[in-house]
């Protein structure tokens, strides 16, 4: 693992789903939500998700790879992030590396 990187255990939440919500299709139990082991690196400024991810969240991906935003969620804290698909030998299945923007720091 790269020494300038940290863990963090976040919840991803699909934005399509939560419009639909706040609209009144559907209920707030059948919104998308997966709570995933992520690795932050300050390098990265999207992200990168791998294709089981994005299937388990109902997310749809374009040619180029890239996908609809998604909710992140750490502790008390959200950000929207851009999405971009990974190649499946890039990132193990239950990892993605998630926005520097959001802090991961416990202070």
């Amino acid at each position: 693992m790269r020494s300038d990187a940290a863990h963090a255990e976040i919840e991803l939440v699909s934005l399509s789903d939560l419009a639909l919500t706040s609209e009144g299709y559907i209920s707030d139990s059948s919104v998308a939500r997966l709570a995933v082991s992520a690795i932050a690196a300050p390098d990265v400024a999207d992200l990168f998700l791998p294709q089981t991810i994005c299937q388990q969240l109902g997310l749809t991906w374009t040619n180029d790879g890239e996908i609809a935003p998604v909710d992140v969620q750490f502790k008390n804290r959200r950000a929207l992030s851009n999405v971009q698909l990974a190649a499946s030998s890039a990132v193990a299945l239950d990892r993605i590396l998630i926005h520097q923007n959001l802090d991961t720091s416990e202070s």
